[in-house]
């Protein structure tokens, strides 16, 4: 085999591996990731209050919506630092995924009773596409900086 085949074998396979940064998949798998985690943690607060009666029962789907605003927020700001790039399609993605796992674990629980879908999709895509539109600081301005005084 020739030099340039033996690299080429060589380097077969090496690149990406390991790398989630500035990956758009990635940035949006680890997004969806932190809205569930964020959303799991925030619902289990509001229902320990509510057991505690600190919160009263009936304000469970404001709690459960606050909790999924928030996460889709978090979620949102996490996939664009890692990706870096793209940041709308970045944070759609990332709201609509969180939409669709909320959804899939609603037919598994519930068996396909999905009351307040239409209101959850709107608080959690507006939710992410607001973090898109406010950003996350993707990284250094480009251009020159004048420093007017």
């Amino acid at each position: 085999m020739h030099q340039k085949g033996a690299e080429v074998m060589r380097d077969f396979g090496k690149k990406g591996r390991g790398r989630v940064r500035n990956s758009l998949a990635g940035g949006i798998g680890i997004g969806i990731a932190v809205c569930i985690l964020v959303s799991i943690m925030l619902c289990g607060i509001g229902a320990m209050l509510m057991d505690k009666q600190i919160f009263k029962q009936a304000w469970g789907d404001g709690i459960t919506m606050a909790a999924h605003l928030l996460a889709a927020l978090t979620g949102a700001l996490v996939a664009v630092k890692i990706a870096g790039k793209r940041r709308m399609i970045v944070c759609a993605s990332t709201g609509i995924g969180f939409f669709l796992t909320l959804m899939a674990a609603s037919a598994a629980v519930y068996g396909g009773h999905y009351q307040g879908a239409l209101r959850g999709l709107g608080v959690i895509l507006g939710a992410s596409v607001f973090s898109g539109l406010v950003g996350a600081g993707t990284g250094k301005k480009k251009g020159k900086h004048y420093k007017f005084s």
